[in-house]
């Protein structure tokens, strides 16, 4: 496994105690995400005003990311992300996960992870595997109670029919 194993509410407490967080006008803004991909960890802030996100990579130092259109089929107000209410670490995430790895492709490597925490209703585990397979796993983990929500497994060459 590759991600870094982090506690949430210590990366998102980290961001908003930073300089560059305290620098930025978050009068308008809000916690909707926490984002990892190829190595890195993002927490992301929706602004009302302008229906933009704004991310904040987290590293030794704390970075922010220009102001970006967020990426959504069907244009819609992103849900408060509510921290206080994971109970669900991302290690046991996952565990959950890596099941259902075992089951669906247990031959593969993963070599890809792309996790993000946000809000549907409830705070939601959403982890993708890419495997050595070409292959995606997608898995929605409840992050209060720990139930896999909906998983699915498909060929990377599939999305391309889409």
């Amino acid at each position: 496994m590759h991600v870094d194993i982090v506690d949430v509410g210590e990366l998102v407490n980290k961001v908003v105690n930073s300089e560059v967080f305290k620098s930025w006008d978050s009068s308008d803004s809000y916690l909707v995400s926490c984002f990892y991909l190829g190595g890195g960890w993002n927490v992301g802030f929706y602004s009302k005003d302008s229906g933009k996100l704004t991310s904040f990579i987290v590293g030794e130092d704390i970075k922010i990311k220009e102001e970006e259109e967020v990426f959504q089929e069907e244009k819609k107000t992103l849900e408060e992300l509510d921290i206080e209410s994971v109970k669900v670490s991302l290690s046991d995430a996952l565990v959950k996960v890596d099941e259902l790895k075992g089951k669906k492709a247990e031959a593969e490597d993963v070599t890809s992870e792309i996790i993000i925490l946000q809000q549907k209703g409830a705070p939601i585990w959403n982890i993708t595997y890419t495997t050595s397979g070409f292959n995606l796993l997608n898995v929605k983990v409840d992050a209060c109670s720990g139930e896999v929500l909906g998983e699915s497994f498909s060929g990377i060459m599939e999305l391309r029919k889409e």
